[in-house]
């Protein structure tokens, strides 16, 4: 019995001893699966797309790509975790855009870049060459980028520190580009004109051709500008000062007075016969009217009428001569054929005007068109033609009352004469030759 009851506990202790055995084969089993966990995972590793190639000398903030929205630069993280927030502020412009990348990088497009933010900003400042950055107010800040901060087609990073008024600081990426904004031809193209008005303008007046001569143009016309406002109000203060003065001061009015009532008092006496006149037969006005005009039309039918022949100085073969010329026998035709108003039939059969004073001169005078009437057989020179041209010219001004019509061609005539009375003192011209016909009027 004995036997078998220790035979029987032996194998209750060894089973007992092989579950504590597999208990502790767990537990170890279990801490190494554990340890080896970390051989079985996979790590995200940054997008290699997205690169920024920066020169050990600074001196270039070229980048090979734009900024994308998957990147976030820690340090603009402040110390407590705070992000700086900034809000681009839209100037409604295409050539001046922002884009915000992430929470901490921009894309920017224009020579300058404006940001708002709800926390007030102490200072902020841009350590690359091509930027600046200054706080305007103390929640908005301005970026100034030069022409050449961002090379054609690419872009270039700036790097912006800030510090908050409360002490926390952060930086902001800013990747420019098109930093160098001109006008287009057709924007410019309907200021064309006026610019161009306004530097012939500076240029008349004694100004460089050149911007800045434009600019010292307008300042000194803005500076006159001023100068005669201020004399013109003085000038116009100290007047109405004096007409106050005048109007309360008994002796300047009883002056006035006394002036009006003299000035009255000549007038009436020497304008008051018509005046009466007037007054009492109001046709009268009409009538020396229709009188002067009847009188008026009288001398022209007169004129008209007058022959060549019967003038002082012209006689019967001056008309001859004026007729085989240019088919001229009257007072009145000789003085528009010297006006050139007087319409012609030339050999093909058309009507045309010739004649006038304008195109003669003393030196080619010999070949206008006075050498018809001068040619060898009919007046001895052009010196006898514009003579009988001035005298037909002053009988219309005196006797027949039309000096409003021939008196600058009269004063031309004159004129040529004078000149070539002189020409020919100097030997310059010489007169008709001796075997010209008789001289006008020796009829």
């Amino acid at each position: 019995m004995l036997n078998v009851t220790n035979g029987g506990r032996v194998p209750r202790a060894a089973a007992v001893f092989v579950a504590a055995l597999l208990v502790l084969t767990a537990i170890a089993g279990g801490a190494g699966v554990a340890a080896a966990a970390p051989d079985n995972t996979t790590t995200t590793t940054p997008d290699e797309n997205s690169t920024t190639t920066t020169p050990a000398d600074g001196s270039d903030n070229e980048t090979s790509t734009p900024a994308t929205g998957n990147e976030t630069n820690a340090t603009n993280v402040t110390d407590d975790g705070t992000v700086i927030r900034l809000f681009p502020v839209s100037l409604g412009e295409d050539w001046l855009t922002v884009e915000q990348a992430s929470e901490t990088t921009y894309n920017t497009s224009g020579p300058f870049v404006v940001f708002e933010t709800p926390d007030p900003v102490k200072h902020v400042s841009i350590r690359q060459p091509g930027a600046s950055a200054e706080v305007v107010g103390d929640r908005s800040i301005r970026v100034e980028y030069q022409d050449d901060a961002a090379p054609p087609g690419k872009q270039s990073l700036y790097t912006m520190e800030i510090v908050l008024q409360n002490g926390k600081s952060g930086v902001v990426d800013l990747y420019a580009e098109k930093t160098s904004v001109t006008v287009s031809d057709g924007d410019m193209q309907q200021y064309r004109g006026i610019i161009l008005r306004m530097l012939d303008d500076a240029e008349s007046s004694g100004y460089e051709r050149s911007p800045d001569g434009l600019q010292n143009r307008w300042d000194d016309l803005l500076n006159k500008e001023e100068v005669y406002e201020s004399l013109f109000m003085e000038q116009a203060q100290r007047a109405v000062m004096w007409v106050v003065a005048g109007a309360t001061n008994p002796v300047v009015i009883g002056g006035v007075l006394l002036f009006l009532i003299t000035g009255s008092a000549w007038l009436l006496r020497k304008y008051g016969a018509m005046l009466r006149v007037l007054s009492e037969d109001p046709g009268r006005v009409r009538r020396m009217r229709r009188e002067m005009n009847a009188s008026y039309n009288e001398d022209q039918r007169t004129a008209a009428d007058t022959k060549l022949r019967e003038i002082d100085g012209i006689g019967l073969m001056g008309e001859v001569y004026w007729k085989d010329a240019y088919g001229v026998t009257t007072l009145v035709e000789l003085a528009e054929l010297f006006r050139g108003e007087l319409p012609t039939q030339a050999q093909n059969g058309d009507i045309e005007k010739i004649g006038g004073t304008g195109g003669l001169e003393a030196a080619t005078i010999e070949q206008s068109w006075l050498e018809r009437v001068a040619r060898p057989g009919r007046l001895p020179s052009v010196d006898i033609a514009l003579s009988h041209g001035e005298k037909a010219m002053h009988r219309l001004m005196t006797e027949h009352g039309m000096g409003h019509i021939y008196r600058d061609t009269y004063d031309d005539i004159d004129r040529m004469l004078d000149e070539l009375d002189e020409s020919k003192q100097f030997g310059g011209l010489q007169g008709g030759g001796a075997g010209g016909a008789a001289v006008g009027g020796d009829d």
